[in-house]
């Protein structure tokens, strides 16, 4: 038999257990989500290579992805390429994150050149990222 001074303690473990039931069938539920949407993005790939509605050059199946990715990763040539890919990625966050900064400082402390470069920056801001970087493309190749 429950002592009166221990039915609070439970009653407040019962509610504890109650809340944990419905979050975790809430995360069962979006991980299930997740994994479907995964199935499904495979699948419509895989319709879409098969009808050729995109050359496989440019879209290549997925099971000729899955084939191909091991020999690929296990190149000798691989772990050279990734560090430079790695490095050039680092290096122009930081370049960039240097300018950014170096900019917004400038402009937070002199009034002429907020006024000067303000409108431009508000113009980068409003233009989609897909539009700047076929620009950056087009310009630096």
């Amino acid at each position: 038999m429950i002592a009166d001074s221990e039915a609070p303690a439970l009653a407040i473990a019962e509610r504890g257990r109650a809340k944990k039931a419905p979050l975790m069938e809430q995360r069962l539920f979006l991980w299930s989500l997740s994994a479907l949407v995964l199935v499904v993005v495979i699948a419509a790939w895989h319709f879409i290579t098969a009808a050729n509605l995109i050359h496989r050059i440019i879209l290549p199946a997925p099971a000729v992805v899955l084939a191909t990715a091991p020999r690929l990763l296990f190149d000798r040539d691989f772990p050279g390429h990734l560090g430079i890919t790695l490095i050039e990625i680092f290096v122009g966050f930081a370049l960039g994150s240097l300018l950014g900064l170096g900019m917004g400082l400038a402009m937070a402390m002199s009034p002429m050149l907020r006024k000067a470069f303000f409108p431009m920056a508000v113009a980068f801001q409003a233009t989609p990222r897909v539009i700047l970087a076929t620009l950056v493309i087009a310009w630096f190749g």
